[in-house]
């Protein structure tokens, strides 16, 4: 079945994880059907992440990336989803660029930050702006996350992680 080929992948990327001596393996939700995600999807996805643990060696962890074209793209749907995950081998792999992509949803890209930053474990920066037909990248600083003030607010939340530029 597609959940045990899954799970194979996930055994060989936390090898490789292992290998490298890499703390953080990033993860994905199921692709986004609609908007937003039930909490019957945040139920669903929390299972099967958590099944995942016991393939987990110690020190490693888990990073759940809100993405635009997966069930967790927004703030509120991270947060949704990580109080599924009280683990603490769980934790968000933030990009709030990734909000603007979703059509549907109006909101301010760094929504929810608040929230969410004590369980935040590394952040992708990029910009884009809201169009009439979804998003469109932009330089940074030039787009619609906001990053002067979103930085401010990380500094100001104590975020010591690291960020990486997503060109």
């Amino acid at each position: 079945t597609a959940h045990r080929e899954h799970r194979e992948l996930f055994r060989r990327s936390v090898d490789v994880a292992v290998t490298l001596g890499c703390p953080l393996l990033r993860v994905f939700t199921f692709l986004r059907k609609a908007s937003p995600a039930t909490n019957d999807d945040m139920i669903r996805i929390a299972e099967h992440l958590t099944s995942l643990l016991d393939l987990l060696p110690k020190g490693l962890r888990l990073g759940v990336e809100n993405e635009a074209s997966c069930l967790v793209g927004t703030g509120a749907e991270s947060i949704a989803l990580l109080s599924q995950l009280p683990d603490p081998r769980f934790g968000l792999i933030w990009d709030p660029c990734n909000v603007l992509y979703i059509p549907e949803y109006p909101g301010p890209a760094t929504e929810g930050f608040e929230r969410l930053a004590a369980r935040i474990v590394h952040i992708h920066a990029k910009d884009a702006a809201r169009t009439n037909t979804g998003a469109e990248a932009r330089c940074m600083g030039d787009g619609d996350v906001g990053w002067a003030r979103h930085f401010q607010a990380l500094r100001e939340a104590g975020y010591r992680g690291l960020v990486s530029l997503e060109t």
